[in-house]
This record gives C-alpha cells, structure tokens and sequence, in this order.
C-alpha cells in the first residue's frame, strides 16, 4: 500500500513540474571597491563595470593642480575640500602637482553610473570659449601693439556677439550675464580692463572642466 501511494505522489508531483516554466535568474554584478585613498600621484585600474568615479581632494598648504588622464588640468584650494566627477576607461590616471609644504588626501570612489554632462552648461562654457579667446586677442594685441581700435572693437563685438543668447542660469551663466552687460555698456574700452577677467574666468574654468566642456581660449596675438 505505501509503495502504491508513493508512486502515485510521484505522478502527481511531476504533473504539478510539467506546468510550471523556468525562471532564469541573472547574475549579480559584483559590487564596487570601497573608496581608495591616495597621497600622490597613481594610475588606476578602473574595477570591471565602472564607467565614472568621484574624486574627493582635501589639502593642506596653498592649492594644487589636478590632471585627470589627458585632460585639462584642474585647481583645487586647500581648506575646501574640492569634489568633482570623471568618467574613466580601462585605467584612471590622476597627476597631481602640488607646491612645496602641501600635502593632500584623494579618495577615489568608482561607480557604474555613467557621467553626463549638463546641456545647459555645455552650452555656457562653448560660448565662454568664444567670447573668451576675442577678448584675449584683443588684449595681447593691443599689448603687444599690434592692432587698431578699430580691431579691438571688432573683437568685443565678436565676444559680445557670443554672448547673446546664453543662458543666465548658474554659476556660469551669472558670469557670463555680467560680462555681456559690461560689453554692451563698454564696447570701445580696453580689453585689458574686463572685470572678473581673471578670477571670474577662473570659476567658469573650474566649473567647465568638471561638466567635461572645458574653456578653450585661442588667441591670435601673444604666446
């Protein structure tokens, strides 16, 4: 009797099998390392899957520059801790060249979210480039004296002339939005004189190189 009713729990149970389909499961990607820890200079063998990495630079002394595989070098002053987002490939190259007295700590967190840049600031920093390189050139002509004001205001209206249209919005976009007003209202002043020049270029430079667009400036006067 127990042999008979266990046969007949052993057809049941393969008629019960018989309706059911297989589930597949994918397998699990492994995870990402923790966070590396860096006090110099190293190239990175970017972990299986990882198509960005966060870059956290603290510092101690004056500032530094950071040049992240070919790319355009990047700034950093110390007291801030400055962090910002690359995309990588197979290795990840991190240069860094710092002044005499200043140390610093780089922790290095890989990730499988891609980097996109923004499209708005793309913009922006496409339009610095241009208006920048104008201004420049006119500058180091009229240094170097080697053009007309009737070339340097043709330079300021190029610059001005990239300008119209830019987005406002942000950081970059404020800058540019005071430069275009200053070159509307100044259009035959020395190019020399633009405000924020130097350090307003220099937080659109920063802020351009972390969204991978960075600010190209082609001047056609001077070294």
């Amino acid at each position: 009797m127990t042999s008979r009713w266990t046969a007949l729990g052993a057809i049941a149970l393969l008629a019960t099998l018989a309706g059911c389909t297989a589930v597949s499961v994918a397998p699990t990607s492994p995870p990402m390392p923790k966070a590396i820890t860096l006090t110099r200079s190293a190239t990175l063998e970017s972990p299986k899957g990882s198509k960005s990495a966060e870059l956290r630079v603290v510092c101690t002394g004056t500032g530094l520059a950071l040049t992240v595989g070919n790319e355009e070098t990047r700034f950093a002053q110390c007291g801030t801790p400055r962090t910002m987002t690359v995309p990588v490939g197979p290795k990840l190259a991190l240069n860094f060249d710092t002044p005499s007295g200043t140390t610093f700590t780089a922790t290095v967190l890989f990730s499988r979210a891609a980097f996109r840049s923004d499209a708005q600031l793309t913009k922006q920093c496409h339009a610095a480039s241009t208006a920048l390189s104008a201004i420049v050139s006119a500058g180091n002509g009229v240094g170097e004296g080697a053009i007309t004001q009737e070339q340097v205001e043709g330079f300021m209206a190029q610059a001005l002339a990239a300008l119209q249209g830019v987005s406002t919005a942000g950081v970059v976009g404020q800058e540019l939005g005071a430069l275009r007003t200053w070159l509307m209202n100044n259009p035959t002043s020395d190019p020399r004189a633009v405000p924020g020049l130097g350090t307003g270029s220099g937080t659109i430079n920063q802020l351009c190189a972390d969204n991978e667009s960075p600010v190209i400036i082609v001047s056609t006067y001077g070294g």
